[in-house]
């Protein structure tokens, strides 16, 4: 098994705290080990005389202590206990020379990682198009503001397309023929001409053709819909014709822009333009689109006001194959297959030029001025890397492809120079290292023509969230998406922990490390005191996707399972698979469970069974265990597990069966079923949470209902995982809900108290409390979430069970108070409790939190949260935002002022996020209890003037109890359901949008009011022709409702005055 190590960035960075002051670790014992004294090293360990039952010489913790102290220099601070921790994996408190070097390989890896650079194509599954013309696309242009791709063929043919290659219209750009003079035969011939090359001149919206007929055509970008004729004007009668183009936008006020081009005899022509948004030449535009301007080369120098020429003569002896303006030094640099190769010129002629000779010449090239490198590739097959300066000899020869080089491009911001051949090879290099990173073959669709390539093969695309690349064959296009490393920034600004989602992240107290895996068969380890990266293991089950990922018993060895049934067991600091549990189905384990003491591994999955496996230290390949009784099992698939020490075991399936196992003799101890999802929809405790909700629906007016709506129906990133579900629960919709969570609360466990329940469950987003020896029925559920259509898919608690922290497949996390519910204590509180706080963590669904203690010099706990949305954050309890491993500035969780707080993952301040209950709503609910009970004193905490505000809006929305049906919506005490309105969301709706929401809704809801006993057949009865006389039909004052406890006179007064205010209100619409 290869595996990576690397750090979070570049040196001894990733040691490193905001305050820029090292750890003590920061000096690596690695880095002062010398041969020499790991030979001496090897000699002490050999004179050990203690020997394992393999004949391999192992040393205590002591001993290894005294070995190593020895080289270490004075002064050096190193924490040999810990390292001795991370190398003793068995937990055996011996270390043997091999576990002692393959740690000192891991280290030494880390340097090597950080040289390296991720795969930059990850879905090798291109998007493909063809041009309707079924020419050979001779360049394909990226066009920003508004972003649109054009791509334009040899025949003149121009197609556009939107960022995603969504074809939107194509056009001819000319009709024109050409005469051609045939070599052998003497003659001539007509036909149509063809165009070599094209580029895009942002600031004046042209598009510029060079053509067969010794022309440049200047057109207007094409945008998404076709206008008809775009050629604007022409500079004809070309010496000879232009072979490749390229233009340089100068956005310098007094600094001209230059077009550049070569030629066929190798000569290279610049035309500087001083104003091309205003005027290209001194031609007057003709309104008439049936004679277009035209401009004769020999006649350039009378537009000298708006455009001067610059003629290079004799750079190269033949054809020019490509041109580049490098405005830094007013240089022009070509290249040509025969001799000279490839020369920069300096067009002020006070340097002389510097000229590269290759053997077979040079067919395309590109060059980066920061990074002060020169690409070169051709006919023999190697790309060069020069010294522009030097051109003797190249710096780097990479070598792959086995045919003619036809294009590259250089990103600089992945480190990578893409090159493209003939043979169809795409290859991505290292520029750093100078080394193959990927090579993909490009295969375009089966065509009866001999492959054919235009000026430009590759470009650089642009799409909504990666960047792609675009290959272009004969008329077909192909894009590749370029993956995101890990720690990067997506087109919204936010930073990703890994490029693809993940499954899971946990934490380990005893390194103080979390742990993430992800689709893409990718393990990191991050330092949860800085953020920093520690190690990196890519492909852990090959191709393989990582469904699940736990840590065993005595927190030293982590163990992942598979999508197609394989269990691995690794030393997560060396990266040493240690085990492999192979299932007999290849199906995909949801659970995995590793208890140390009993030398027992437990697996979950969707073969539905319940699997063991022993874990035995000379054993590398297992197969389950034989004796497991089969009667009993469930009938569908299992979605998770939990453990309680020291015996039993509860899975919760698809099917809403809950079993309780007995691990010693494997028998079925209870069964639990959870409700029909029509019990869970009418659960009248979820509908005293979203009775707010509920009520602000049906006050609203359709206007209202339909933009809620469309709030909660906001389409969102799924994992396969979420899709499948959904895809299954749509299929059976009259089944029980499924289960998808299941913890023993460990700690009341031990209190052996009667009706507590101690294993909490989680199906169609309620908690559901049971108990292990009681009834078969729930002791108490409460809804986890305000909306009836979002799962809860993570589930923790603190050691001592008081607090309850679940993260929704809506990406929002709550912390609840569970330290009276359900405990079995005659003062155990009987309403479901509420959310202490709830945010808004990521965009897609949560599977995965964790509850993480304080340690010293910390003064909140925190929370661990990962998402399908390829981030892993970490939280306080009160929902404060730390930051998102990977993210480049690391944080010091000893100081709050390297937080991220109080901006949110999207970037902006955080406003009302943590939507904590105030004291006032907490006591007036019966939940006095939960102050008293002392709960890390996160329900005793003042809340701050923003937040009071938020919370006496929601506290009003939520006790309906006083608020009768007619009472109107009003700006003071409406407020959207954060449920339904993400902080992310509600950034950018925007502030005026939702006041002038408000206020439409306010207007409405008064009219519907005042209008709304008035019987519109009557008032229009002759259609659309208004009768105000009939609006005078009013009800008897004695037939109006009267409030109870009043006089018959307050009644018949209050209804007169509501009548007259309808009429005059009615009087003044008409």
């Amino acid at each position: 098994m290869s595996y990576i190590s690397e750090q979070s960035v570049e040196g001894k960075q990733g040691e490193q705290t905001t305050d820029g002051n090292l750890h003590a670790e920061s000096l690596r014992l690695e880095e002062i080990l010398t041969l020499e004294q790991l030979q001496n090293m090897r000699h002490y360990f050999s004179q050990i005389n203690d020997e394992s039952e393999g004949g391999r010489k192992k040393v205590n913790q002591k001993e290894f202590h005294e070995i190593v102290g020895k080289f270490m220099s004075e002064g050096m601070s190193y924490d040999l206990s810990k390292m001795f921790s991370k190398m003793d994996v068995h937990g055996e408190g011996l270390v043997d020379w091999e576990e002692f070097c393959s740690y000192l390989l891991m280290q030494y890896h880390e340097k090597d990682s950080l040289k390296q650079v991720a795969e930059p194509f990850q879905d090798l599954l291109p998007k493909v198009r063809s041009m309707y013309s079924k020419e050979t696309i001779c360049r394909v242009l990226c066009i920003p503001g508004p972003s649109r791709i054009v791509s334009v063929c040899k025949d003149a043919s121009i197609g556009v397309w939107s960022p995603s290659l969504q074809y939107q219209h194509g056009f001819q750009a000319t009709e024109e023929e050409t005469l051609v003079t045939v070599l052998f035969s003497g003659g001539s011939k007509r036909s149509k001409l063809l165009v070599t090359d094209c580029v895009v001149m942002e600031n004046c919206a042209k598009l510029v053709l060079a053509v067969t007929k010794r022309e440049l055509q200047f057109h207007d970008v094409p945008t998404a819909v076709h206008s008809g004729q775009t050629l604007k004007i022409k500079l004809f009668d070309l010496p000879y014709v232009a072979l490749c183009l390229d233009y340089h936008c100068s956005e310098r006020e007094g600094v001209s822009s230059c077009l550049v081009y070569g030629d066929e005899i190798g000569d290279v022509h610049v035309l500087k333009f001083a104003n091309p948004a205003i005027q290209l030449f001194s031609v007057e535009s003709r309104k008439s689109s049936d004679v277009t301007p035209k401009v004769c080369y020999s006649m350039l120098r009378d537009h000298a006001p708006h455009v001067i020429h610059q003629h290079v003569a004799g750079v190269h002896e033949g054809w020019i194959k490509r041109v580049l303006y490098v405005p830094d030094k007013n240089s022009v640099i070509s290249c040509s297959s025969i001799q000279p190769s490839l020369v920069i010129k300096d067009l002020s002629k006070i340097q002389k030029p510097y000229v590269f000779k290759i053997r077979k010449g040079v067919e395309c090239f590109t060059y980066d001025s920061q990074l002060v490198l020169l690409a070169t590739g051709g006919m023999d097959h190697v790309v060069r890397l020069w010294n522009p300066y030097v051109t003797t000899k190249p710096t780097a020869y990479l070598t792959k492809h086995s045919g003619t080089i036809l294009d590259m491009i250089m990103e600089k911001s992945l480190g990578i120079l893409f090159t493209y051949s003939q043979d169809g090879l795409l290859c991505a290099w290292d520029l750093r290292e100078h080394i193959l990173v990927q090579a993909i073959t490009v295969k375009f669709p089966f065509i009866q023509r001999q492959p054919d390539h235009g000026m430009r093969s590759i470009v650089r695309g642009f799409r909504s969230k990666f960047p792609s690349i675009i290959v272009s064959e004969n008329e077909f296009m192909m894009e590749y998406e370029l993956g995101l490393k890990a720690g990067q920034q997506s087109s919204s600004g936010v930073v990703t922990t890994h490029q693809h989602p993940i499954t899971a992240a946990i934490y380990s107290p005893l390194f103080r490390q979390v742990i993430v895996s992800c689709e893409g068969s990718v393990i990191t380890v991050w330092d949860i005191d800085t953020g920093g990266k520690v190690l990196h293991f890519p492909r852990c089950h090959g191709n393989d996707e990582i469904t699940c990922m736990s840590l065993d018993s005595s927190g030293r060895r982590l163990m992942t399972g598979s999508r197609y049934g394989d269990v691995r067991v690794w030393n997560y600091h060396t990266g040493e698979c240690l085990k492999t549990l192979h299932h007999p189905q290849r199906t995909e384990v949801t659970g995995v469970i590793g208890i140390s003491e009993k030398n027992l591994f437990i697996t979950v999955g969707w073969n539905k069974r319940v699997t063991l496996f022993a874990d035995k230290e000379d054993l590398f390949d297992v197969k389950p265990m034989e004796g497991w009784e089969e009667t009993g099992q469930h009938e569908d698939d299992i979605l998770s597990c939990s453990f309680l020490e020291p015996r039993y075991l509860v899975t919760g399936s698809f099917d809403g069966v809950i079993k309780i196992w007995n691990t010693e003799n494997t028998q079925l101890v209870r069964q639990f079923s959870s409700p029909s999802p029509a019990i869970v929809l009418f659960d009248p405790k979820r509908t005293l949470r979203k009775k707010s909700c509920a009520s602000f629906k049906s006050k609203s007016n359709s206007l209202c209902s339909s933009f809620v709506n469309s709030l909660v129906s906001t389409s969102r990133p799924e994992s396969r995982r979420m899709s499948h579900y959904r895809h299954r629960l749509s299929l059976y919709q009259d089944k029980r809900a499924p289960v998808d969570q299941v913890l023993f609360l460990q700690e009341r466990a031990k209190s052996r108290v009667h009706h507590c329940g101690i294993l909490v469950s989680s199906d169609h987003g309620e908690a559901r409390f049971w108990d292990l020896f009681g009834p078969t029925e729930p002791l108490g559920s409460f809804p986890l979430t305000d909306n009836d259509e979002e799962h809860v898919l993570a589930l923790t608690t603190d050691p001592g069970n008081k607090l309850l922290i679940a993260g929704d497949t809506a990406g929002c996390i709550s912390v609840f108070d569970i330290a009276r519910y359900c405990c079995g204590h005659e003062d155990a509180d009987s309403c479901p409790p509420r959310p202490l706080y709830s945010w808004s963590a990521h965009s897609a669904e949560i599977v995965s939190v964790q509850y993480i203690s304080p340690c010293s010099g910390e003064t909140d706990p925190l929370v661990l949260s990962s998402s399908s949305d390829a981030t892993a954050r970490l939280w306080t309890l009160k929902g404060h935002y730390i930051g998102v491993f990977g993210q480049e500035t690391l944080w010091r969780l000893s100081s709050p002022a390297s937080y991220q707080h109080p901006k949110t993952p999207w970037g902006k301040p955080s406003r009302s996020q943590i939507s904590s209950h105030s004291m006032k709503s907490l006591s007036s609910k019966g939940m006095a209890s939960v102050r008293s009970s002392g709960v890390m004193g996160v329900a005793s905490r003042l809340p701050t003037p923003s937040q009071e505000l938020h919370e006496e809006a929601l506290t009003e929305a939520e006790d309906t109890s006083h608020i009768s049906d007619t009472e109107s919506i009003s700006p003071e005490n409406f407020e959207l359901p954060r449920s339904l309105l993400r902080e992310n969301e509600r950034d950018h709706l925007g502030e005026p949008y939702k006041e002038q929401l408000i206020k439409r809704m306010k207007d409405r809801k008064g009219r519907r009011e005042v209008y709304a006993d008035i019987d519109s057949k009557t008032v229009q009865r002759f259609g659309t022709i208004c009768s105000p006389f009939q609006a005078l039909q009013l009800t008897s004052v004695n037939d109006s409702p009267s409030h109870e406890g009043r006089s018959q006179e307050t009644g018949q007064t209050s209804s007169k005055n509501t009548v007259k205010a309808k009429v005059v209100l009615l009087q003044n619409k008409v």
